[in-house]
């Protein structure tokens, strides 16, 4: 595929992360009317990363990829990704009620999405310690904030401490799957020729 239609596919994902941001302070809305704004970054979680995912891409289009950047985006977009997609099926019957069954879905599989991407950056650029000792704590912090000061998305009050719990562990486990892909130069999308030419065209060196 001709670069140029390589570069459309980019804007394109970079127009729709734009959106899903937006989209995400809207939804996130009754959450950061209670919240402190100094805490909003914490708040922000889906959207924030939808915000970097677009980064990511916007700057690998100029050619300017930033190595902290795509590795942040990888981490948050697996994990969050990861994350509503438990939550949802954890409380059901809290987010799958007929009254907002057709909401929930649809963002349950906007965070299929999500964790495509996330997994789309793996492995283009490497991470190096100080930078999973950074971004790995700053994932972390992002948790105590949500269960500690109360930043999370308002979700059922079912299993709260399991949700915690949950999600200390699906950041771990998206660290350590963005550390070791980066390492080994992971390319999940090999054998799909268009998203493989789309990595090439964005981040090789």
């Amino acid at each position: 595929m001709k670069d140029q239609a390589l570069s459309r596919i980019a804007i394109a994902l970079f127009v729709i992360n734009i959106a899903a941001f937006f989209y995400g302070v809207y939804y996130y809305n009754s959450l950061l009317a209670k919240t402190d704004p100094l805490l909003w970054i914490f708040a922000l979680d889906s959207p924030m990363h939808a915000l970097l995912f677009a980064a990511a891409i916007g700057l690998a289009l100029i050619k300017r990829a930033n190595d902290w950047i795509i590795n942040l985006a990888a981490i948050g977009s697996i994990k969050y990704g990861i994350w509503t997609m438990f939550v949802i099926l954890f409380q059901s019957e809290y987010f799958l009620s007929p009254e907002v069954a057709w909401q929930y879905v649809f963002l349950f599989v906007a965070h299929i999405g999500q964790l495509a991407q996330g997994l789309f950056l793996i492995g283009n650029r490497r991470m190096t310690a100080t930078m999973l000792f950074i971004l790995g704590g700053w994932t972390l912090l992002n948790d105590y904030a949500d269960y500690g000061l109360g930043t999370h998305p308002i979700i059922g009050e079912k299993g709260i401490e399991i949700v915690a719990i949950g999600t200390i562990v699906i950041s771990i486990i998206s660290i350590v799957i963005v550390y070791f892909g980066a390492q080994k130069r992971v390319n999940l999308f090999k054998q799909i020729p268009v998203l493989d030419g789309l990595r090439n065209h964005l981040f090789k060196q």
